[in-house]
């Protein structure tokens, strides 16, 4: 029998072993998790989404984009679904080709069932066009840059804990 003596003699308890887990918590500060932000597009605008995926991770935060985030043999919904679930907010790219796409509309309508902040960015195309999201603040594509500064203050928030 293994135990530890004591003074009321032998313990039959086993001392108490900490997990990985527990002792990095000891000895690390809780981080909130990165900002990471859904991006929604027209597949026929894969290079934009590129780049607005590298515009915002030069921010210091992660993206969501299908063509770097699903794999062959993916189940695309069930991982559009967690994509979604793990980001913040969404960015939906409107064009008058992604106003017509599907997925576009299953993705803005799973962001929106999620609770989550969507932005609307236009590409050549008005906000009118767009019923599902009127009443939400759009973007126009040649204004992104604001988006991006606006971006950076919610980041900032984040990472000081002012959420």
């Amino acid at each position: 029998m293994t135990g530890r003596a004591t003074k009321r003699g032998v313990s039959r308890r086993k001392p108490r072993q900490r997990t990985v887990k527990q002792q990095a918590a000891k000895t690390s500060p809780a981080q909130p998790a990165a900002y990471t932000v859904f991006i929604s597009h027209s597949s026929k605008e894969s290079w934009i989404a590129k780049q607005i995926a590298k515009e915002i991770e030069a921010l210091g935060a992660k993206t969501w984009l299908d063509l770097k985030d699903l794999r062959g043999g993916d189940e695309i919904r069930r991982s559009v679904k967690r994509g979604i679930k793990a980001s913040q907010e969404a960015i939906v790219l409107l064009s008058a080709e992604s106003i017509t796409s599907l997925w576009v509309i299953y993705e803005a309508g799973m962001a929106h069932g999620q609770g989550k902040r969507i932005t609307p960015i236009l590409n050549n195309i008005a906000s009118d066009k767009v019923p599902p999201l009127q009443g939400i603040k759009a973007i126009d594509l040649n204004d992104f840059d604001n988006f991006l500064l606006e971006l950076m203050e919610r980041i900032d928030r984040r990472r000081s804990g002012k959420r």
